[in-house]
């Protein structure tokens, strides 16, 4: 029997194991360049230096290659397509290059190690992953069309039990082509640092097109304004130089050209300069202006629909997922939503299946490469009969390999179906279950509601105040938030004579802030308003507009001060509504109110008295 020393000397010599690794695409654009102003030949070279600039930046810590040193974009006609080759570096950074100048083709890829989000400073951001590999794969290639399509596809490549966060690194190259002058990417609309703003009919039309092209590979982010009121304050005669005597017999325009008025300003429900800036080529923006959104609504016809201040996400159709929407509820209450919001766009390239249309990465352009020299080669009959035999056994090895795959999936397939069958009948069941406790769940929850409001009822009954005096504590314990006492109404209760019948009073309190208020405010329906007062009161309770005649004629009975204008003085409303019990001179109450819809409350001004009509005064 070995000794733990000797088991643990025979494990020292034991090869170090390799990891099984996976890997998958995190940063990917493929887009067309912008080649109108200089020509197809000249943008190519404007991109393959705008690349190798990017690329001595990478570099600057270190000695520059000879191979990346060229001029700036600007000076690309000092350069020509000769001064561009296939290369290979290694300096601890692997940079491998291809062109083919005859077919307009030139592959650029880049493997690095991790290093980490700040590889300055660890403490700035996570730590490096250990066995994780980063690859910038970067192509430019001259179409049949002789358009210029580039792609740009970052891949991660990691041990498979690595859970570490991968973020999503956009090449900074990208920024450079959207802002040379000379070029510019496409992915169909432009790729632009601001927002494409639908400010007219037409534009709206072209939008709808461009959300239905199934071409498009970029999400659409569609940001509604909404109207805010300005805030506007009328300046003093002091502040623009006037005195009140030379005014009055003056025009204002001579005085003051642009004097202000209200007006409504429109806001975005959230910023957008960062927000481009970084997320720029992860998505399009296209800002909808509030006078346009019912027009974009309209030609929408219920798709993709937007109401002020939202934002929607529309995905395209390539990547059969479902957008997001944002009501401007949300957007406002999520405190974090902006960093969420971020972080979506920026995760939605991650492992997409991008159509890279004619663009050829490295290996392609090997390939390529390697097709070049062998229809160069002098002995073509002898490798034309070599790569035919390769070519038969290469398709033989996959004949076989596709039927033995072919007998997997068969028999995956019958079992998969079986398991299908399983699930649809236990999904059935516990439908059946979930639909069956929804019901007891509802009717408890309904018996429930009813009990506590029973007893809640009870309890104000018992806790209903003895004398007026205690009046208005029991409103600001029972219904604060629904019915205000005013001043005038506090002083007024103060007066009420004995006799009155208290309960009644209380009743007629308690329904305008129970019933009545549920109905102002369309919680109830009319005919659940009369139900209520019937089983609750067992009377009727009557409230009516005031006179408007009765109102011009004691004003200072039926307005009161209350809430602040615009500048901050108190306002005078009117108490245009009052309830009525009683006819005569038995039971009689009339309690007089102002609705706040702003505000949700109903303010009480004056009650229990009658005030004063117009036709007194007769």
């Amino acid at each position: 029997m070995e000794t733990l020393l000797e088991e643990k000397v025979i494990k020292s010599h034991e090869p170090v194991k390799l990891l099984r690794k996976k890997s998958y695409p995190t940063y990917q654009l493929y887009a067309t360049i912008n080649s109108s102003k200089v020509g197809i030949d000249n943008a190519l070279k404007i991109s393959i230096l705008e690349t190798m600039s990017w690329l001595r930046k990478r570099f600057r810590d270190m000695e520059i290659p000879e191979e990346i040193k060229f001029p700036e974009s600007q000076d690309y006609e000092s350069v020509s397509e000769e001064d561009f080759k296939s290369f290979r570096l290694d300096e601890g950074y692997i940079v491998d290059v291809v062109f083919l100048k005859e077919k307009g083709i030139w592959a650029f890829h880049l493997s690095e190690p991790d290093l980490g989000p700040e590889p300055d400073d660890y403490s700035l951001g996570r730590k490096p992953v250990p066995g994780r590999i980063f690859e910038t794969n970067i192509g430019f290639t001259i179409n049949k069309d002789s358009e210029l399509e580039c792609g740009f596809k970052t891949i991660c490549s990691e041990p498979v039990n690595s859970t570490a966060t991968c973020e999503v690194f956009r090449p900074a190259v990208i920024k450079s082509l959207v802002r040379n002058p000379l070029l510019g990417l496409r992915q169909i609309h432009p790729i632009i640092e601001n927002a494409h703003v639908m400010d007219s009919i037409n534009k709206i039309k072209r939008l709808k097109d461009f959300i239905n092209d199934n071409k498009r590979q970029l999400p659409l982010v569609l940001i509604s304004e909404y109207s805010k009121q300005a805030d506007i304050s009328i300046p003093k005669f002091e502040d623009i130089g006037l005195d009140k005597v030379n005014f009055r017999s003056s025009p204002l325009k001579d005085f003051y050209p642009e004097f202000p008025t209200p007006s409504e300003k429109c806001e975005l429900p959230i910023a957008l300069d960062d927000l481009i800036k970084y997320k720029m080529s992860f998505a399009q923006f296209v800002v909808i202006p509030f006078n346009y959104i019912d027009d974009y609504n309209k030609v929408m016809d219920k798709g993709y629909s937007l109401h002020p201040g939202e934002i929607r996400i529309i995905n395209p159709e390539l990547h059969l997922e479902s957008g997001r929407y944002f009501s401007n509820l949300e957007i406002n209450k999520d405190k974090d939503f902006k960093l969420k919001f971020e972080k979506y766009l920026e995760e939605y390239p991650k492992g997409k299946n991008i159509n890279f249309g004619s663009v050829k990465f490295l290996n392609e352009a090997r390939i390529e490469l390697q097709q070049q020299i062998i229809n160069i080669s002098n002995s073509k009959e002898e490798l034309a009969n070599i790569l035919e035999e390769k070519h038969k056994a290469s398709i033989q090895k996959y004949i076989d390999r596709i039927n033995r795959l072919e007998k997997v999936v068969d028999e995956k397939d019958q079992k998969i179906d079986r398991l299908k069958e399983e699930i649809n009948y236990y999904k059935d069941k516990a439908k059946d279950r979930e639909e069956e406790f929804e019901n007891y769940r509802n009717e408890f929850i309904e018996e429930n509601a009813k009990l506590n409001k029973e007893i809640k009822r009870k309890n104000q009954l018992l806790d209903r105040p003895k004398k007026v005096e205690a009046i208005p504590e029991w409103v600001n314990k029972y219904y604060e938030g629904r019915i205000l006492l005013h001043n005038r109404a506090l002083g007024l209760i103060s007066k009420i004579k004995p006799d009155i019948d208290i309960n009644l009073l209380c009743d007629s309190l308690e329904y305008l802030s129970s019933e009545y208020y549920d109905w102002t405010f369309g919680m109830i329906s009319e005919e659940e308003l009369n139900e209520l007062c019937s089983l609750k009161y067992n009377r009727r309770f009557e409230v009516t507009p005031n006179n408007e005649t009765s109102i011009k004629a004691y004003p200072m009975d039926y307005k009161i001060k209350y809430g602040h204008g615009p500048t901050g003085k108190l306002r005078e409303v009117v108490l245009n509504t009052h309830l009525k019990v009683g006819k005569g001179n038995e039971n009689v109450i009339r309690i007089y109110f102002h609705i706040d819809r702003e505000n949700k409350v109903l303010v009480i001004g004056s009650l229990p008295e009658h005030l004063k009509l117009a036709s007194d005064k007769k």
